[in-house]
């Protein structure tokens, strides 16, 4: 199996279980940390949860919450887990400082 089928698996687990939080979470610490993937490619497919984002933007999640509300910033919606990609938050960063 080659690094880009791979890759296309792995998100479309995490499309398919997130239902389930606690497996959602390992498959994608395991992903953000699979060998597969260059360095090049790993920084933009990091996923953070709303805690994670809340911290590197130093905000509350209501914060956080209105800058989705109001499109400032781009996140995926997996079901009802919200998350967001780590280049996504970067260059909200830079666009915002």
């Amino acid at each position: 199996m080659n690094k880009h089928s791979l890759k296309g698996l792995l998100k479309t687990l995490i499309v398919l279980i997130s239902q389930n939080n606690d497996l959602l979470e390992k498959l994608i610490r395991e992903y953000n940390n699979s060998p597969f993937l260059t360095s090049s490619e790993s920084n933009p497919d990091i996923f953070l949860n709303t805690k994670e984002v809340c911290m590197m933007l130093k905000c509350s999640s209501v914060t956080l919450w209105k800058l989705r509300r109001d499109k400032k910033i781009r996140f995926l919606k997996f079901d009802k887990n919200i998350r967001f990609r780590q280049s996504d938050v970067v260059q909200f960063i830079t666009q915002n400082s």
